[in-house]
């Protein structure tokens, strides 16, 4: 196949996990990058493009794995690829770039074989080549490329001259790949596998065309009917969908179920009995193939990744530094971005405020810019900071190899809920906020583990929860029994989410998404410094798809809120409500015309201004569509202590929690701006009161509101990065609907029964 300037090479970078592929792969593409979803799944696509001398590459980095054998998402989309399916015109790559762990290299042979059985053109690069030498390992690179029939690049991915020798190299080593077969790596194998195999295809073929349908089949296809018989059939069911009726496809799967079934009878035949044989089988063709390629000195010195493990891993010590670098990056997460999000909240503030002094917009008009369009992007910009703080320290981890370590500490503290190691760290990254938390599940590869710890990450108490907290223990808890009690209230409430996540893990990995019981096994990779440009990419991928993907959805929520909040208006119904304050206001600006100079005046008439603004925005407010559904819904809260006004201030602040604490500010004529320390505001929730003179809210109703708040889904960013992470909207209805039900439910409890004993 000879290379034209117009022709694009489509390339698969294929290799297992921390063999420096995601280190070769932003080396070689930089900014010429791209990320989405593979169709249909979670898992996310990049795809990289680069130009190099007369050839024009389109570089697909495939997740990283160990088998062909499909037992997860990663391992499906990695085969689907490879095999054509997941590509444009069910097209395979034209070459795979395989990347090869020096260090590890009968390990790393293991998926290059069955890359191999794919017979697609394959370029091996042998990254690690240092670490390998620090190990005592000799390999003699001449021979394994002779013995593989594949060109073989021996690099270090984080030195540059090395980058610079790959792109030189490249070329060459695909023209060479694509123009001379590798091994036909069956021929290798025993004769007993071999004609199994053989036998199978052919009959898997022959059942496929007598159903009029053209399927070649590949020997991993056949590999995998015998490892995963039913992922196969899955697999099979996606590939015929398109060339079936509907009615035809569950006959079609039920003959080939029985037909797979056949085949792994015969395999007795062949003196083949278990899945265990085909793994040892690949074992001695790599141990041939490694004979005289690899060598290792007599290396009794500890590595430094032995030392170091010797203390990480430590059952003690080991949890201890730990906690402290979780500490660190919560605290980097919850206090360091603060300042940054300060910054972005004053300059969409500025903007605001820049729109209104402009003074020739119509109110609607300046509304829909000011509290829809900037209140709405300021909304989705606001967690740029916490999303790159919390992806940088992330990235920092499992670059260097901790990440693996951390997950491997973590592991039997989670386990029995169905979660794993690696759910520890999206899990306390969303006591800041749930929003990175959950993108940070893209750490785990278990699709199940991954959906069970998106589904309960929004239960940690994240920090929009706190003025709410704040705001309820400083009126109603505090005042009556004291600092030691409120102090508490604030532990109890930042404890009932973690709690219950733990009960919610359990159902949803038992009952139901069923996530098997199956040990956790990771690599645990060797210590080395990180890439600065790994880290940089995989912040910059982080906020990019927040911005571009979860962004998108927030702002058109916010839109829609605004909409609700601000329509109807009725502007005459208003200026009734306050005409009295009107009138008042006009009698001092008389006095004011005859005492110019009176400050005290000035001053009252600037407060009845405000007083009279805030009367009309609550009149607005409470006569929107939010407020009636608000007073619709009352009678529905009113078991949970809540009156019309808490009944709104709950359906407004689905933006966000902490918008409840402005909501109640405008019903209580304080104002939008009002904040968790308006005295103001305090004030007058404290001294609400019933016709017959009882107070409206108590320490009671305080504790059922914190509760519900504690619990509830009131988070539209929140729902949209789920949806954005977990591909349909399915999830974000079921999280919305899951926790409304847990924080109505333990309001409830909690209120009727505190209602009893009082």
């Amino acid at each position: 196949m000879q290379i034209t300037m117009t022709k694009m090479i489509t390339a698969a970078l294929v290799g297992n996990p921390n063999t420096g592929k995601t280190t070769v792969f932003n080396a070689l593409c930089g900014t010429r990058q791209r990320t989405g979803n593979y169709p249909g799944v979670t898992v996310e696509k990049r795809v990289g493009f680069l130009t190099l001398q007369e050839m024009s590459l389109e570089i697909y980095d495939l997740p990283g794995l160990y088998s062909l054998h499909v037992t997860s998402m990663d391992e499906r989309i990695a085969f689907e690829v490879l095999s054509g399916k997941a590509l444009e015109d069910n097209k395979k790559p034209d070459v795979v770039l395989y990347i090869i762990d020096a260090s590890n290299l009968r390990r790393n042979l293991y998926l290059l074989l069955q890359v191999l059985e794919l017979q697609i053109p394959v370029v091996g690069i042998l990254t690690m080549m240092d670490v390998a030498q620090k190990k005592g390992y000799k390999i003699d690179v001449d021979l394994l490329q002779k013995k593989l029939s594949i060109p073989i690049i021996g690099i270090n991915a984080k030195e540059r001259k090395d980058i610079q020798k790959l792109k030189r190299e490249l070329p060459k080593a695909i023209q060479s790949a694509l123009e001379h077969p590798s091994i036909d790596i069956r021929k290798l194998y025993p004769t007993n596998f071999s004609q199994y195999f053989e036998r199978s295809k052919n009959q898997i073929e022959e059942f496929f065309q007598s159903h009029g349908i053209p399927y070649s089949v590949s020997f991993a296809d056949v590999s995998m009917s015998y490892y995963n018989s039913d992922e196969f059939l899955r697999y099979m069911k996606s590939s015929i969908s398109n060339s079936l009726k509907e009615e035809k496809q569950n006959q079609f799967i039920k003959e080939l179920q029985e037909l797979i079934t056949q085949i792994k009878q015969e395999a007795k035949n062949y003196h083949i009995f278990s899945n265990s044989q085909l793994v040892q089988t690949r074992y001695k063709v790599i141990d041939f193939l490694l004979k005289d390629v690899l060598q290792r000195e007599v290396y009794e010195k500890q590595t430094l990744t032995e030392f170091l493990d010797s203390i990480f891993t430590h059952k003690i010590f080991g949890l201890l530094i730990f906690v402290i670098i979780m500490a660190i990056m919560f605290q980097s997460i919850y206090a360091w971005a603060e300042p940054l999000m300060g910054y972005i909240e004053e300059f969409f503030a500025f903007l605001s405020e820049k729109v209104s002094e402009l003074g020739i917009l119509p109110p609607m008009l300046e509304s829909f810019i000011n509290d829809g369009v900037i209140a709405g992007i300021g909304s989705v910009v606001v967690f740029i900071p916490q999303i790159a703080i919390l992806f940088f320290f992330i990235a920092i981890l499992e670059d260097t190899g901790y990440l693996a370590r951390a997950s491997f500490l973590m592991d039997k503290i989670l386990s029995w809920t169905g979660l794993n190691g690696r759910s520890f760290i999206p899990l306390i990254s969303s006591f800041a906020c749930s929003i990175p938390g959950i993108m940070a599940t893209r750490v785990i590869s278990d699709d199940k583990v991954r959906t069970a710890t998106i589904l309960v990450s929004p239960l940690m108490p994240c920090s929009a929860r706190l003025p709410v907290y704040v705001l309820f223990i400083g009126v109603f808890i505090e005042p009556y029994y004291g600092p030691l009690m409120a102090g508490l209230t604030l532990f109890i409430m930042y404890s009932i989410g973690p709690i219950l996540a733990i009960l919610v893990s359990l159902i949803l990995s038992r009952g139901i998404l069923k996530t098997p019981s199956i040990p956790f096994i990771m690599e645990l990779p060797e210590y080395h410094f990180p890439s600065f440009r790994n880290v940089f990419f995989r912040v910059y991928d982080a906020v990019k798809a927040f911005l571009i993907r979860a962004g998108t959805i927030i702002f058109y929520v916010s839109v829609v809120i605004w909409a609700l909040t601000y329509f109807p208006r009725d502007e005459e119904a208003a200026q009734k409500q306050v005409q009295p304050l009107v009138q008042e206001l006009n009698q001092l600006k008389k006095q004011s015309e005859v005492n110019p100079d009176d400050e005290e005046l000035q001053a009252k008439i600037a407060e009845l201004e405000q007083e009279i603004e805030n009367q009309i925005e609550s009149f607005h407010l409470s006569n929107s569509y939010i407020g009636r559904l608000g007073k619709f819904v009352e009678p529905i809260f009113r078991p949970l202590g809540f009156d019309w006004k808490l009944s709104v201030g709950v359906l407004a602040s689905f933006p966000a929690r902490e918008v409840i604490i402005a909501t109640l500010g405008i019903i209580y004529n304080v104002g939008g701006d009002a904040d968790e320390e308006s005295e103001t505001l305090r004030f007058k929730l404290s001294d609400e009161k019933h016709p017959d003179g009882t107070p409206v809210y108590t320490p009671l109703t305080a504790i059922s509101l914190m509760i519900f708040f504690a619990l509830c889904a009131q988070c539209m960013s929140t729902l949209a990065i789920i949806k954005k992470e977990l591909g349909a909207w399915k999830y974000s209805v079921f999280t919305f609907l899951y926790m409304t039900a847990l924080a109505y439910l333990v309001s409830l409890v909690v209120y009727q029964i505190g209602s009893f004993l009082l």
